[in-house]
This record gives C-alpha cells, sequence and structure tokens, in this order.
C-alpha cells in the first residue's frame, strides 16, 4: 500500500468514527435480523468486529509470526448482548477500542506480518478490512 493510499485509509478511519460517534443514540430493536434494519445493531456489530479482530493487532505488535482471531464478531456479538446492550455502553466500548486501535497504529511497523489460518495479515490489512466493513454497513443504513 502506498503512503497516500495508507493515509486515506487512516482519513476513512477517523471519519466512520465520527459517523459513528455522531450518530444519535437509538433504541434496540431486537426483532432487527440485519444491521441494516437497526442503527443500534449496526454500532453493536461494529463495535464486535472492531473488539474480536483487535487481538490480532496486538500479536503483530508483539511480533508474533502466528496469530488467530479468539473468536467471532457475530459470536461476541451474541455472546455480549450487544444486540441489546444500552447505546451509550456500546459508544463507550466502540470509542475504547478505537483508541486502542489507533494507538497501536502509531507504535507499529504497519507493514509487519503474521499468518493466520487464512491469509497474511499486516496492520495496514487488517485496518482496511476494518474500514471497508464500517463503510459498507453505514452506507446501508443511508
Amino acid at each position: 500500500m502506498t503512503e497516500v493510499k495508507w493515509k486515506n485509509l487512516l482519513g476513512k478511519l477517523r471519519a466512520n468514527h465520527v459517523v459513528l460517534t455522531s450518530m444519535q443514540p437509538h433504541d434496540p430493536m431486537p426483532e432487527a435480523r440485519f444491521c441494516r434494519e437497526s442503527p443500534h445493531r449496526t454500532l453493536g456489530h461494529l463495535t464486535a468486529c472492531q473488539i474480536a479482530w483487535f487481538p490480532l493487532l496486538k500479536q503483530i505488535q508483539k511480533g508474533d509470526s502466528k496469530g488467530s482471531i479468539p473468536i467471532h464478531p457475530y459470536t461476541l456479538f451474541e455472546n455480549q448482548g450487544f444486540g441489546t446492550a444500552p447505546w451509550d455502553e456500546l459508544i463507550s466500548l466502540y470509542e475504547k477500542g478505537r483508541e486502542d486501535w489507533i494507538a497501536i497504529l502509531g507504535h507499529i511497523y504497519i507493514r509487519q506480518e503474521i499468518q493466520t489460518a487464512k491469509r497474511i495479515w499486516t496492520p495496514q490489512t487488517l485496518t482496511k478490512r476494518l474500514v471497508e466493513h464500517e463503510t459498507n454497513h453505514l452506507r446501508d443504513l443511508t
């Protein structure tokens, strides 16, 4: 990834954060089966994704050559009750996770590789996955 693309990606990471944290609070919609049906479910899902993928970023930071994502975001979403958690709690988890993510990006070699069962990741490719995933879900809400 070129330096320009990386800077653009970091800009989009910040922009998605602003969009999510600027949203008006929404009540849970337990009947919603898809994120596009509920801003609350979207926030819960994106929070779960960020939390679930963060351990892989930490493994890269430690210099591990092999890594894994210990829990799937959907499992985390279900197990932690993110579909019915209060909005303020979800925003707080999301913001803390984003702060931690950005802090690591500021102190890591962004091309450091780690092998998982399915592919090779770097901080850049993992951040790209997060940004694109958030962007797609936010687009579905509009």
